[in-house]
């Protein structure tokens, strides 16, 4: 079975390969539009031309680059700060999430593919509105790290917790090279296949929607794995999900169908009554291959890169031949090939004056192109306006701000959840590292000799109490002045007066429990607070109760990241201490009991107490007599 689980949990990777088959086309996509506005625009000609396509050839490669070694750099610090963690509950819900997000992930590619080859309706924005090449350089780097931005929150928690650490390089190659097929694959739909663009679409979709589904499946197979240790039960949640989840992406893919339809004809309508409506597809030469390996080969030149514009015209004229006209009949916009016109010199000018008059370029009184904005100005209208002008805010439907308010919500929320998984995670990894190396010398110094060294005891007068506890050397010294052990170890804090000992006793299955509650109360609302919560819950006075609370504020110092971790497994009522378990009680023992036992004295593994806590045999006080607190306070 743990070959089983290892295979298992070495595939958290997919989420890595996921979200980079997701990221690829999408970065693609954003540097053919800068190349292709460029390639329209009257404004962008000749040597200019030449420099600004250059500059998003160059640029690209290099955010690419840099967001390439940020994820990178980022997943080996987490692999390896965590790489210690061995809870399996927590990779085991690691491990499902990472196959739920990745089941999402594929779903929105799945969505996404049609609208590349065309099929389905598409509302997002296309135009650039760019002059100059320090507006056209800083829009490059926030659009691709735009979408490092989206991804870059999201993978952090499955960097943790890795076994293999080397594999994460893998796992990023084999998304980026399932990210250049789905880019294969649309290009064929929409350039080299067209008359079967829809049937290339319905097997892409498919295989994303089968792959989605079966993530999803995996995903709360896993979760159920932690909510119980029968793996044979957890097959149930994967023979529901799985086809569950196929059969909610097919039917959002059958409303997107009717919905595209729809706004299709909505369109024609329009044109119809002689409005001008812009097509709300993607142009099929976004998807020419002319647009990687211009960014490829721009990088690679040993020269300037900058090509004449002779050279330049024609290099990039089997993409301007390849740059669609206006939808005109619904079936074919849909379902059959698209048209295209081939752009000669005449007709390229044509579009790029009707361009500059609908578009016209802001200059100043001499007639020469306005100063370009700073870049804080530029990144406030990113972050403020999103990239839209006032006008085109105000013409945005409802319905498309309410998504767009949902969408970015969604991923806000989202994202900190992942921020949050992660700091909880890499934080309980240093204190379970640091409590494996303390526990040994711990339970040395406190359990080691424990029952040759002194004792506190009291004279039994058969009276039931209360009784005034004595220190003694050694268990056999109080027995020789007709003493009755308590505890092992010398009297404390907790000893006395009598009604702490009782209560030591009388709490043993709800004072573990308490006291984390009273600990809260410390967190919250200070120590007095947890003080007078001991006092009132529990019933210990202050001078037992202030070592109680001095051991919360230990414990939160040294264990409050294993807590959190607890919480998110749903295991914080587990608090058995054994060699390997690290949980929150683990912890406590290992970092803080050292000054606690002392000070309290009494506890219930010196009273040969057995309590909701587990503990090692080896821990438990032999010199004690269980069976005699029955007698004294009942059971």
């Amino acid at each position: 079975m743990s070959a089983y689980y290892d295979a298992n949990i070495r595939t958290k990777g997919f989420i890595i390969t996921s979200i980079f088959t997701w990221l690829v086309p999408h970065i693609f996509v954003e540097i053919a539009h800068h190349r292709l506005a460029l390639l329209k625009s009257s404004d962008w000609e000749g040597e200019k031309l030449a420099q600004g396509l250059k500059a998003i050839n160059v640029h690209s490669f290099f955010a690419i680059l840099a967001g390439g070694i940020l994820l990178t750099g980022t997943a080996a610090g987490i692999a390896l700060s965590t790489r210690d963690m061995d809870d399996l509950r927590m990779i085991y819900i690691l491990v499902g999430m990472s196959r739920l997000f990745s089941a999402v992930t594929l779903f929105l590619l799945s969505v996404q593919i049609p609208k590349w080859l065309g099929v389905y309706h598409s509302g997002e924005k296309r135009d650039f509105d760019v002059y100059t090449l320090k507006a056209l350089r800083f829009n490059i780097w926030w659009n691709i790290w735009r979408y490092f931005g989206m991804v870059y929150f999201l993978l952090l928690p499955f960097f943790c917790c890795s076994s293999f650490p080397a594999d994460i390089p893998v796992y990023i190659l084999a998304g980026i090279a399932a990210g250049i097929l789905v880019c294969l694959g649309v290009y064929c739909g929409r350039v080299r296949f067209k008359e079967r663009k829809r049937s290339i679409g319905i097997i892409m979709v498919l295989i994303l929607c089968i792959l989605s589904s079966l993530s999803f499946g995996a995903g709360c197979y896993f979760i159920a794995a932690v909510k119980n240790d029968d793996w044979a039960y957890g097959d149930l949640p994967w023979y529901i999900a799985t086809p569950t989840w196929l059969v909610v992406t097919g039917s959002i893919h059958l409303w997107i169908w009717q919905w595209s339809k729809q706004m299709l004809q909505n369109e024609e309508g329009r044109r119809n009554l002689g409005e001008e409506v812009k097509s709300k597809r993607f142009h099929t030469a976004i998807f020419h291959p002319k647009h990687f390996r211009g960014v490829i080969s721009s990088v690679v030149m040993k020269d300037s890169g900058v090509e004449s514009p002779a050279i330049l015209q024609q290099n990039n004229n089997v993409i301007i031949e390849t740059i669609e006209a206006e939808p005109t009949n619904i079936e074919n916009n849909i379902l059959d090939e698209e048209s295209t016109y081939n752009c000669d010199k005449n007709s390229l000018e044509h579009q790029k004056a009707l361009e500059v008059i609908e578009n016209p370029i802001p200059k100043n009184q001499d007639g020469d192109i306005e100063d370009e904005d700073t870049t804080c100005a530029m990144i406030k209208n990113k972050c403020c306006c999103c990239g839209y002008t006032k006008q085109e805010r105000k013409e945005k439907p409802v319905t498309q701000k309410i998504f767009f308010v949902t969408k970015w919500t969604a991923w806000l929320l989202a994202s900190l959840a992942a921020l949050l998984i992660t700091i909880v995670t890499i934080g309980a990894s240093a204190q379970a590292k640091a409590t494996m190396e303390n526990l040994p010398t711990t339970h040395h110094i406190l359990y080691g000799s424990m029952n040759d060294g002194p004792v506190c005891a009291f004279f039994d007068t058969n009276s039931g109490g209360p009784y005034n506890l004595s220190t003694f050397p050694s268990a056999d010294a109080a027995i020789a002045e007709n003493y009755t052990i308590a505890h092992c170890g010398a009297c404390g804090a907790c000893s006395s007066p009598w009604n702490n000992l009782k209560l030591e006793y009388t709490t043993r299955s709800t004072l573990a429990i308490t006291s984390k509650n009273c600990a809260v109360k410390r967190s919250f609302q200070g120590r007095d607070a947890a003080l007078q919560c001991m006092y009132d819950t529990v019933g210990f006075d202050e001078a037992c109760s202030t070592c109680w609370v001095d051991c919360m504020a230990c414990a939160s110092k040294h264990c409050s990241f294993i807590y959190v971790m607890q919480m998110i497994i749903n295991a914080v009522t587990e608090m058995h201490v054994a060699p390997g378990a690290i949980t929150a009680a683990t912890c406590e023992e290992a970092m803080c009991e050292q000054a606690f036992v002392p000070c309290s004295g009494a506890n219930r593994r010196r009273m040969n107490i057995h309590s909701d806590i587990e503990r090692p045999s080896d821990q438990h006080c032999t010199n004690v007599n269980g069976s005699q607190w029955e007698l004294l306070f009942g059971p």
